[in-house]
């Protein structure tokens, strides 16, 4: 019976290490969620005049399969695609020709910077970094699941 016992056991625990991974799920993270950005670095330093950022129906991107779309400030909308690899938590994003931005601020000029030479991303499907380098991000709350 002991014997038993512990060939179940090795089993479980091999089919318990088998289904672990290093590797995000991108779909769960990314896929029809709409976040709001709620916080920029830029430089290593905090864009401390952010209170543009919470005007209603700004500053947001809806993720799709492999495209997004968003706005800065009103009229100034972003579309394009975006690519990211679980595993090494690269991300990327590619600016479509209806991107349209006029009238811009120092705070949309640092988040259009920051988004369109993205490296990698960090967090999960509540908050998420949108990492340039070493000493830039865009900091972003998911806001809800679009069905």
């Amino acid at each position: 019976m002991t014997r038993v016992l512990n060939i179940t056991l090795i089993i479980f625990t091999c089919l318990l290490f088998w289904q672990c991974n290093d590797s995000d799920d991108i779909t769960d993270i990314f896929v029809n969620r709409r976040f709001k950005i709620t916080n920029v670095v830029y430089n290593n330093t905090p864009i401390n005049d952010i209170t543009e950022l919470y005007i209603d129906d700004s500053y947001y991107i809806i993720f799709n399969q492999r495209t997004f779309q968003g706005a800065l400030m009103s009229g100034n909308n972003i579309e394009g695609t975006w690519e990211a690899d679980g595993s090494k938590q690269s991300f990327h994003m590619n600016f479509g020709n209806n991107t349209n931005i006029s009238k811009t601020s120092d705070t949309q000029e640092k988040i259009l910077n920051i988004l369109k030479n993205a490296d990698r991303y960090e967090g999960d499907c509540n908050v998420i970094k949108i990492k340039k380098g070493n000493d830039a991000y865009i900091q972003m709350s998911s806001l809800n699941v679009i069905k």
